[in-house]
């Protein structure tokens, strides 16, 4: 079988300066995707994603378009869009997206302090929801013109199973997975198919800040998965390089999850 190839296809990927979205970046980048990096306020680190991109890409011989870094508050419609027309001028049309930048903070139901527990509310669902929508939207005339592209949303296995310290974020990657199915029902006549990835805990920034907050709470999280190990950002990348391949080209509506088998759900 031949190597996975993604050359000639331009990839935006969200929150791509660290973790998965930098994983990601990185392989699909080696198996010769032209990728946008996006950020939001880290430049250092978008730029450190970039080298390690553009390294990966010079394996590859004839390689032509190099990736490229973008910023956009994904909080922000107009910024949304700004970011999209932005990519498809300096690289082309944008062939396959990754919705994956997203934010976690602890918000439990019994948040003392009513005004943080709205305004936690409202910046989970900006970011984690109506972001990706918003790119969604903004990359969909031109897939369909097309008559071809890959919307892939990473969510998270608390879509299914619920968050207790975070409602909010688990009320937005289930919002997100609905999306998902709805994108699939509606544009795969277009030739346009989505589809999601839904970690569990991965070995990220955002994650060890809980992770390692407490020796306790690492043991735990490692004990409820049988393969013994937390996920790695690669992991992740694996599946999303696969659902962004051509053989990736008929799971359309599907959620993908790479938990190790800490939850499994229908």
């Amino acid at each position: 079988m031949k190597e996975i190839s993604l050359e000639g296809r331009c990839i935006l990927i969200t929150g791509a300066s660290r973790g998965i979205g930098r994983a990601a970046s990185i392989l699909l980048s080696r198996a010769g995707g032209r990728v946008a990096i996006h950020y939001h306020q880290n430049e250092s680190a978008a730029r450190e994603t970039l080298e390690e991109c553009r390294a990966a890409l010079s394996e590859r011989k004839g390689a032509k378009v190099q990736p490229e870094i973008f910023r956009a508050d994904l909080a922000n419609p107009e910024e949304v869009r700004s970011l999209v027309d932005e990519v498809q001028k300096q690289m082309g049309a944008i062939h396959v997206l990754v919705n994956n930048a997203g934010i976690y903070r602890d918000n439990p139901f019994d948040e003392p302090d009513w005004n943080r527990w709205i305004d936690e509310w409202r910046t989970m669902i900006d970011v984690n929801l109506m972001g990706p929508a918003h790119a969604i939207w903004c990359v969909l005339p031109q897939m369909k013109q097309r008559g071809e592209g890959r919307i892939i949303n990473i969510v998270s296995r608390a879509a299914f199973r619920g968050e207790v310290t975070g409602p909010d974020y688990g009320a937005t990657k289930a919002a997100l997975v609905n999306l998902t199915r709805s994108l699939a029902r509606a544009m795969g006549p277009h030739g346009i198919v989505a589809s999601c990835v839904a970690p569990g805990w991965v070995e990220t920034e955002m994650a060890s800040q809980t992770l390692d907050s407490d020796p306790s709470v690492r043991e735990a999280a490692t004990r409820e998965v049988p393969l013994g190990r937390i996920a790695t950002p690669e992991d992740v990348a694996g599946a999303i390089l696969y659902l962004a391949s051509p053989l990736g080209a008929y799971l359309n509506g599907v959620c993908i999850p790479v938990n190790g088998g800490s939850f499994l759900h229908s």
